[in-house]
Protein backbone atom coordinates (compact mmCIF):
# COMPACT_ATOMS: atom_id res chain seq x y z
CA UNK A 1 0.00 0.00 0.00
CA UNK A 2 1.68 3.54 -0.90
CA UNK A 3 0.97 6.35 1.81
CA UNK A 4 1.00 10.07 1.03
CA UNK A 5 2.40 12.40 3.54
CA UNK A 6 2.35 15.46 4.12
CA UNK A 7 4.70 16.08 6.44
CA UNK A 8 7.75 18.68 4.14
CA UNK A 9 6.48 19.09 0.78
CA UNK A 10 7.96 16.23 -1.73
CA UNK A 11 8.57 13.57 0.85
CA UNK A 12 6.76 10.34 0.43
CA UNK A 13 7.02 7.36 1.35
CA UNK A 14 6.12 4.34 -0.33
CA UNK A 15 5.78 1.23 2.31
CA UNK A 16 4.70 -2.39 2.02
CA UNK A 17 1.71 -4.26 3.13
CA UNK A 18 0.05 -1.78 5.81
CA UNK A 19 -0.78 1.90 6.52
CA UNK A 20 1.85 3.09 8.77
CA UNK A 21 -0.49 6.32 9.52
CA UNK A 22 -4.47 6.27 10.13
CA UNK A 23 -6.60 9.23 8.41
CA UNK A 24 -6.29 11.82 10.47
CA UNK A 25 -2.46 11.53 11.19
CA UNK A 26 -1.91 11.72 7.51
CA UNK A 27 -2.81 15.43 7.77
CA UNK A 28 -0.21 16.03 9.82
CA UNK A 29 2.25 18.70 9.25
CA UNK A 30 5.82 18.66 10.73
CA UNK A 31 7.63 21.42 10.44
CA UNK A 32 11.30 22.62 10.65
CA UNK A 33 13.61 25.50 10.20
CA UNK A 34 16.63 25.49 7.86
CA UNK A 35 19.61 23.83 9.56
CA UNK A 36 17.65 21.87 12.51
CA UNK A 37 16.55 18.16 12.56
CA UNK A 38 13.60 16.89 12.19
CA UNK A 39 11.83 13.42 11.90
CA UNK A 40 8.95 12.57 10.07
CA UNK A 41 7.10 9.56 12.48
CA UNK A 42 5.58 6.31 10.29
CA UNK A 43 4.80 3.18 12.60
CA UNK A 44 3.27 -0.40 11.73
CA UNK A 45 2.66 -3.40 13.97
CA UNK A 46 4.84 -5.33 13.49
CA UNK A 47 2.64 -8.06 15.21
CA UNK A 48 0.28 -8.25 12.57
CA UNK A 49 1.95 -7.33 9.80
CA UNK A 50 5.96 -8.95 10.63
CA UNK A 51 8.68 -7.06 8.81
CA UNK A 52 8.16 -5.08 6.42
CA UNK A 53 10.02 -3.52 3.87
CA UNK A 54 9.68 0.51 3.61
CA UNK A 55 11.32 3.32 1.56
CA UNK A 56 11.45 7.08 1.85
CA UNK A 57 11.78 9.17 -1.25
CA UNK A 58 11.12 12.88 -2.88
CA UNK A 59 8.38 13.86 -5.28
CA UNK A 60 5.01 11.96 -6.22
CA UNK A 61 3.98 8.01 -5.05
CA UNK A 62 4.81 5.73 -8.01
CA UNK A 63 2.92 2.96 -8.61
CA UNK A 64 4.98 -0.45 -8.01
CA UNK A 65 8.39 0.38 -6.70
CA UNK A 66 9.92 3.29 -5.08
CA UNK A 67 11.80 6.38 -6.98
CA UNK A 68 14.21 9.20 -5.91
CA UNK A 69 14.38 6.89 -2.67
CA UNK A 70 16.49 8.77 -0.24
CA UNK A 71 16.62 5.93 2.20
CA UNK A 72 15.18 1.97 2.41
CA UNK A 73 14.73 -0.83 4.50
CA UNK A 74 14.36 -4.42 4.56
CA UNK A 75 12.50 -4.75 7.68
CA UNK A 76 15.98 -5.12 9.54
CA UNK A 77 18.51 -2.83 8.39
CA UNK A 78 18.85 -0.36 5.95
CA UNK A 79 19.82 -1.29 2.72
CA UNK A 80 20.31 2.07 0.82
CA UNK A 81 20.73 5.68 2.08
CA UNK A 82 21.41 8.59 -0.30
CA UNK A 83 23.08 10.65 2.61
CA UNK A 84 23.97 10.21 5.87
CA UNK A 85 21.54 13.00 6.79
CA UNK A 86 18.40 10.69 6.14
CA UNK A 87 18.37 8.15 9.12
CA UNK A 88 15.80 5.46 10.46
CA UNK A 89 16.51 5.82 14.39
CA UNK A 90 13.59 4.47 16.06
CA UNK A 91 13.66 0.73 15.49
CA UNK A 92 13.17 -1.24 12.61
CA UNK A 93 12.60 -4.55 14.45
CA UNK A 94 9.32 -2.77 16.39
CA UNK A 95 8.03 -1.33 13.15
CA UNK A 96 9.42 2.55 13.71
CA UNK A 97 10.31 3.55 10.20
CA UNK A 98 9.87 7.38 10.93
CA UNK A 99 12.80 9.32 8.85
CA UNK A 100 14.69 11.69 10.70
CA UNK A 101 16.86 14.34 8.35
CA UNK A 102 19.62 16.01 10.02
CA UNK A 103 20.36 19.31 8.93
CA UNK A 104 17.41 20.30 6.99
CA UNK A 105 18.30 22.49 3.91
CA UNK A 106 15.90 24.28 1.60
Amino acid sequence: MKIRTSFIPGFTILYGLSCCLTDSEAQQTVKAAVGQNVTLPCVYNVKENGLLEACWGRGEIPLFKCTNTVIAADGNKVTMRLSDRYQLLSGLDRGNVSLTIINVAK
